[in-house]
């Protein structure tokens, strides 16, 4: 039996949102197609799916530590600098 994982679960919902945002972007352009009627509601659901999913890979990035992160600026920096640049990022 698998064990239990919080980020198992997140990939997972991630997932079944991404795939529910292709199927309803595909019905509503097939629908438009063959019937020449458009839903506004699907659009917004669409739109709510996309939200969460782009804020779970947010999180899930950051957690290990996979997030874009400017670091040529800091590189820029004066050694002193680059010191306390770094431990401020360490305490957060």
């Amino acid at each position: 039996m698998r064990k239990f994982s919080v980020d198992r679960l997140i990939d997972l919902i991630g997932s079944v949102m991404l795939g529910l945002m292709l199927t309803l972007s595909l019905f509503n352009v097939l629908s438009s197609w063959i019937t020449k009627n458009r839903y506004g509601e699907v659009e917004e659901l669409v739109l709510i799916c996309f939200v969460w999913v782009v804020y779970i890979g947010i999180g899930l990035l950051y957690k290990t530590k996979e997030h874009i992160s400017v670091s040529f600026l800091v590189q820029l920096l004066p050694p002193p600098r680059k010191d306390r640049r770094s431990c401020r990022q360490s305490m957060m």
